[in-house]
C-alpha cells in the first residue's frame, strides 16, 4: 500500500472553499421530456469509457455552457451524428429539443449557429 508523500500543502479554509465551489458548479445530466428544449455554447466533449455488466462502451459526454449553468448530456448514436454532420465542436452554440422515441432511438432536433 501507497502513502502519500510529506508535503508542503496543508488544507486550509481557502483549499477548502476552492473545492467546495467546484463541487458546488458540477455540471448536472439533461433528462429531457418530450419537447424539452437546451440551449447552450459547448464548453466541452469528453470520451468516457463505461461498463454495462461486462461489456466496456464508449460514450461521449457533451457539456453545455447555458443561460442556468453547466449542463451535460450523453451524446446518443441520434446526436452524435447530428453533432458530426453540422460540425458541432468547441465553442460550437447549440439548440437541442427532444422529440421523443422513434423505432427504438432518442430522436433529437438539432441547430447551430
Amino acid at each position: 500500500m501507497k502513502k502519500a508523500k510529506n508535503t508542503t500543502t496543508k488544507i486550509n479554509k481557502q483549499i477548502i472553499d476552492s473545492l467546495k465551489k467546484k463541487l458546488d458548479s458540477n455540471s448536472t445530466i439533461w433528462h429531457p421530456d418530450v419537447g424539452d428544449e437546451i440551449f447552450g455554447i459547448v464548453t466541452e466533449i469528453k470520451d468516457v469509457v463505461t461498463k454495462i455488466g461486462k461489456k466496456k462502451v464508449e460514450s461521449k459526454l457533451v457539456t453545455l455552457e447555458t443561460d442556468k449553468g453547466e449542463t451535460s448530456l450523453w451524446l446518443s448514436t441520434v446526436l452524435a451524428n447530428q453533432f458530426e454532420k453540422q460540425g458541432i465542436d468547441i465553442n460550437s452554440v447549440v439548440g437541442i429539443r427532444y422529440l421523443g422515441d422513434d423505432k427504438g432511438y432518442k430522436n433529437y432536433n438539432v441547430v447551430k449557429l
